[in-house]
């Protein structure tokens, strides 16, 4: 008693019963009633339907009559096995009587047989067997049988078992409808007394003869058999044996058969036109005038998979984009998604799965191809396919348009050669302009060759020249240009030519560039249909080398006006003569 608190712990049946409350106050009280009922469960397996998930000793009642205690294993096979025999270091002898085997020996927790009676009465109900045995030689194995029963004692306890399973061989098909058997009490086949010579007690049996007058013997494979939906089943065979004769019939475990598609015909139960909802487990019952007999088997019926959502049949996306491929089917059993790629491994350091979905970051051209959805039922697969095509793009232009706004080093292709990477401008006076130049430190140097300018150097993320030869191919199609400054005069400036052209190598890279506006001076104007000129190629108009005396690269004429390329301090590195802090120069196509 907690003040007005009363805690029962550990219940038995003796505390059900009605229990009153009672208020008190000076002169008068009041009650009130509650009705306590302790159940005690049927077996380990109500218990564990209970919510009792740990193995261990619990009481049950199998028949209404006494209770009685039972070691629960609730964990192996899907739990609730009652065990009723446990052997594992011989210190409990099992070489007893007939009254010992009825009412049992030993602890429940250590070693011990439950009891025949006990065990008689767990097995008045259609029940199964789990024998787990520990080998010399092969170590752990088990045996599983779909039904099992012991008779009561009028008839010596007799067994039957189903149809069996496992990985231990089956050696109690053979003491099937045997009487069990103890050194006093020997009701087996053998004209000694086999409980004698093996020193236990058993269901024992002698060669192959058969007994008369027993209830019914089933033997029915458990399944499951599998079906597709729309099938005409036939499950298997009931095969009976037993005298009298027995009447056979089938049931469906926590459901009803379909009447108007079921019919019987010699022990065998076929379904016409089966759906999903007829999966589950069918019970065939055989019963004479010595008793009743159950077995089950099993049918899972497979609705062939159906897709509720499929990818596109075609994609397209740009190199360094991401995509998703999403898919989903409906189906009985529910199907597995899975994804794979025509003729190729999708290699998982490049994609991800999550659930039904394929991502893949980053795209490259080595991703482009056929990508195939599974859906995998118990035996049935369908599939559906999308083909992704990755994409370079010409320019930056060609991925603004394409939706991707965010400023950054993509991959592109302007004349169907190799790609190569830039750096986007996706802000500045609409966006879309490929960056070919751009310094703000003088980190990088650039008093270099002809070769180097050719090809590019430095880092598209930071100081770069990006190359003359593919400046030219981004030029081969009508451009624009702005040239970005940043003077220690005046400050940020700019100034854009409506048309832009840098020839091929043969050509020397010769530039020309159209009408200019902006808040910069025009300083490149002066330059046009100038070749490009290097420390090591010299092709200005000038007697000298300006390339060396400006210690650059550039468009000199005779020498120059601007020089974006020239060493960065010291009055090399100018626009308008004005010494610069930093610079950039972007293009883009003239027309969208």
């Amino acid at each position: 008693m907690e003040g007005g608190q009363l805690k029962i712990n550990s219940l038995t049946a003796k505390d059900s019963g009605t229990y009153i409350c009672s208020a008190q106050s000076e002169f008068v009280h009041v009650e009130t009633e509650t009705q306590l009922i302790v159940k005690t469960a049927r077996d380990c397996t109500e218990l564990l339907a209970a919510g009792f998930k740990d193995s261990g000793v619990y009481t049950v009642n199998p028949a209404n009559k006494t209770s009685f205690e039972v070691y629960c294993d609730m964990t192996t096979d899907g739990g609730g096995w009652t065990v009723f025999h446990k052997r594992f270091d011989g210190f409990v002898g099992f070489y007893r009587d007939w009254d010992e085997y009825k009412n049992g020996f030993g602890d429940v927790t250590g070693e011990f047989w439950l009891g025949n009676e006990k065990i008689h009465q767990l097995t008045e109900i259609p029940s199964q067997l789990r024998v787990e045995i520990n080998t010399t030689s092969a170590g752990n194995r088990y045996a599983k049988y779909s039904n099992f029963t012991v008779t009561n004692e009028a008839t010596n306890y007799t067994l039957f078992v189903g149809f069996y399973s496992g990985n231990a061989k089956d050696r109690l098909s053979y003491h099937n409808g045997m009487a069990f058997s103890t050194q006093d009490r020997d009701n087996n086949k053998d004209s000694g007394n086999c409980a004698k010579v093996y020193k236990g007690a058993w269901w024992f049996k002698s060669c192959s003869h058969s007994s008369l007058n027993t209830r019914p013997l089933i033997s029915l494979p458990a399944g499951p058999i599998y079906a597709e939906s729309g099938m005409d089943v036939k499950l298997p065979l009931c095969q009976v044996i037993g005298y009298p004769p027995a009447v056979v019939s089938w049931s469906k475990l926590f459901d009803q058969i379909p009447g108007d598609r079921a019919t019987v015909k010699g022990h065998t139960l076929t379904i016409s036109k089966t759906d999903k909802k007829d999966s589950g487990t069918y019970i065939c019952t055989a019963s004479n005038a010595m008793g009743t007999t159950h077995s089950m088997t099993s049918m899972i019926v497979n609705v062939v998979p159906q897709f509720t959502f499929k990818p596109p049949e075609k994609i397209e996306l740009y190199h360094g984009q991401s995509v998703t491929l999403n898919c989903s089917a409906d189906g009985h059993p529910i199907p597995s998604i899975t994804w794979t790629r025509c003729k190729e491994d999708i290699p998982a350091d490049r994609f991800e799965m999550e659930g039904e979905q394929l991502k893949i970051n980053s795209l490259t051209a080595k991703e482009s191809g056929t990508y195939i959805c599974s859906a995998q039922s118990e035996f049935v697969h369908v599939e559906t396919e999308v083909q992704l095509i990755v994409k370079t793009a010409r320019d930056c232009t060609e991925f603004f348009a394409a939706g991707l706004k965010e400023s950054g080093v993509y991959t592109v292709n302007p004349a169907n050669k190799t790609s190569f990477e830039v750096y986007c401008d996706m802000k500045t006076d609409g966006g879309g302009w490929t960056v070919f130049h751009k310094r703000f430190d003088g980190f990088v140097g650039f008093y270099r060759d002809w070769d180097e300018y050719k090809n590019g150097f430095g880092d598209v993320r930071g100081e770069f020249w990006l190359g003359n030869e593919k400046i030219h191919q981004l030029t081969e199609i009508p451009s624009q240009l702005r040239v970005e400054i940043n003077t220690t005069s005046a400050g940020n400036r700019y100034a854009k030519y409506s048309n832009f052209t840098v020839t091929n190598e043969a050509t020397n890279y010769t530039l020309f560039v159209g009408f200019c506006s902006g808040n910069a001076y025009d300083r490149l104007s002066g330059h046009n249909g100038m070749a490009f000129s290097t420390q090591d190629r010299d092709n200005d108009k000038n007697g000298g080398n300006c390339a060396k005396s400006h210690r650059g690269a550039w468009r000199y004429n005779s020498c120059a006006q601007s020089n974006l390329n020239g060493n960065f301090g010291g009055g090399y590195y100018f626009w308008n003569w004005d010494s610069l802090m930093g610079s950039q120069m972007k293009l883009k196509p003239k027309y969208p």
